[in-house]
């Protein structure tokens, strides 16, 4: 709370010249002084900044948005737990006290740094000929032919790295870039590959029945938070969830009861026929609430 109000104490200032009669509001909300337009305008304080700690969040952030686009790639919604994320061992000892907040953004049950992230992936490296054509001309295949003989994973991690590869073909020295190489980097099978320049996430897609029946439970809360939206509840109301539902869906409500109870703060979750439907990931359910 001190953060945030430090903050937009300081953002009101800031905005006061170009946008004079919301941030006086703002101002006077928050400090009960009489207008933001006599106060000092905020100097930089230096001394303050923390590149440490601006560099292990930018670098989660990075890792969290990978993770969220591989998700995405491989139709995995958020709300669908998933086993794990792994990371390059070399970024533990920087953020491994961050990783409760990764598990968090990502819906994931642990991360690990991994040592040798290449053993889950797998590469595919080829001319760009687009750029490759115009500096080997007429040895551009013999190029092909030296990229597809060689250490795939080796080249592929300098190329990503930014360092240069020296080839000689045909008595004549190229110096080879990313530019040059058309680089694919594909997950193994059960596992989904997000990079950005040199880093690199690698999600574990393979869906056991107990991650699938958490999916679940995520869905219904969702739907039963929709309708308290929609219902206009208050946030400390407690209701009753009404619920006309198949076999799958009733085992995993079951088995997260509590959880979609303390979620909700739902007493009861009751069995009812004739409800509006939702999609609840495939299976058509009756879902309804009921302020107590």
């Amino acid at each position: 709370y001190r953060t945030t109000y430090e903050v937009l104490v300081g953002l009101c200032k800031l905005i006061a010249p170009n946008a004079p009669f919301i941030s006086d509001e703002m101002y006077v909300n928050l400090t009960g002084e009489d207008t933001v337009h006599v106060a000092h305008f905020p100097k930089a304080d230096e001394s303050l900044i923390d590149e440490s700690v601006e560099e292990r969040m930018d670098l989660v952030r990075t890792l969290v948005t990978l993770g969220r686009g591989t998700r995405e790639g491989a139709k995995l919604k958020v709300r669908q737990p998933l086993n794990s994320i792994r990371v390059d061992k070399k970024h533990e000892k920087l953020i491994s006290d961050l990783t409760p907040l990764i598990k968090e953004e990502l819906n994931v049950k642990e991360v690990i740094f991994e040592d040798d992230l290449a053993s889950f992936m797998e590469y595919s490296l080829k001319p760009n000929f687009r750029a490759a054509g115009p500096v080997f001309g007429k040895n551009v295949g013999a190029f092909g032919q030296y990229l597809a003989k060689g250490n795939a994973a080796e080249l592929a991690q300098k190329l990503e790295a930014g360092e240069t590869l020296n080839v000689e073909i045909d008595g004549q020295t190229f110096e080879v870039g990313k530019d040059l190489v058309d680089l694919r980097i594909t997950g193994k099978e059960g596992f989904a590959v997000g990079m950005e320049n040199s880093t690199f996430t690698i999600l574990d897609c393979t869906l056991t029945p107990e991650l699938i029946a958490e999916g679940y439970a995520r869905e219904v809360v969702s739907k039963v938070q929709q309708l308290r939206k929609q219902n206009d509840f208050e946030m400390m109301d407690n209701i009753n969830i009404y619920m006309c539902a198949d076999d799958e869906i009733k085992a995993a409500v079951e088995k997260h009861k509590n959880y979609i109870c303390s979620e909700t703060l739902a007493k009861a979750v009751i069995a009812k026929d004739g409800l509006d439907e939702f999609d609840i990931n495939g299976h058509k359910t009756g879902i309804a609430v009921e302020r107590i």
